[in-house]
């Protein structure tokens, strides 16, 4: 099973970056692979990125719009102040709306500490989440505070744990791994609110109201402490 990660202090306000993620010794590589697949890879990824995020079609986003896609890449939530400055940091020409050359440059400033593989991951899970009808992402944040009992807004392995055995008595530590590896997407070893909705949005994707609703039934039968720890 994998060892818990040391957190740091949060990193500046109107970042995308959550200072789990970034490891000093990796950054270095990270920057120069973020330089070399900048037009190849991730830009494109960034402009399916704001395709999502920019869910009228006007052909800009809003603030909260940015910060939508900002928290879940960062894996933590904006205070309203963050996101007002966060918007006029990347509304280059001040017309009030961002458009997709400003929502690459300042996106693509603000992901180069994060591979290519993980970004692809992270923006493509985002993707699943902008489809999600409203009262299936409430219900999901619902589950998922009475596993975060903390509210620190990282899940670690223990408390995903208990939750797995919850939802299955056959639950076991490959199991976990298996589990931790598809919702940790930023491979901090736990996992957010973001990561968690994620993983949820991509395979309850196929299921009907009726069978979701009587997944979550059960999910939000889960008190911390009443299943067997692993």
């Amino acid at each position: 099973m994998g060892n818990n990660p040391v957190m740091r202090p949060c990193c500046a306000e109107g970042s995308f970056t959550n200072c789990s993620d970034v490891e000093p010794n990796n950054m270095k590589i990270e920057y120069t692979e973020a330089a070399a697949h900048k037009d190849t890879y991730r830009l494109p990824l960034l402009k399916e990125a704001f395709e999502a995020a920019d869910t009228d079609g006007s052909g800009w986003v809003s603030p909260e719009e940015l910060a939508e896609f900002g928290q879940y890449i960062g894996n933590r939530t904006w205070a309203a102040k963050e996101i007002q400055e966060t918007f006029k940091k990347t509304d280059k020409n001040a017309d009030g709306k961002i458009d997709l050359e400003e929502f690459q440059d300042f996106c693509f400033e603000e992901t180069k500490h994060i591979s290519t593989v993980i970004l692809q991951a992270m923006v493509h899970s985002y993707i699943e989440v902008s489809k999600l009808p409203s009262y299936r992402k409430q219900k999901m944040k619902a589950v998922y505070d009475k596993i975060d009992v903390t509210g620190i807004g990282h899940v670690q392995y223990a408390e995903m744990s208990e939750f797995g055995y919850f939802m299955s008595p056959k639950f076991d530590d490959t199991k976990l791994d298996k589990l931790m590896d598809q919702m940790d997407l930023n491979k901090d070893g736990t996992v957010s609110y973001y990561e968690f909705l994620g993983y949820f949005a991509k395979f309850s994707k196929e299921s009907s109201d009726k069978q979701f609703d009587k997944a979550f039934a059960k999910y939000l039968e889960f008190q911390k402490g009443s299943s067997k720890s692993l």
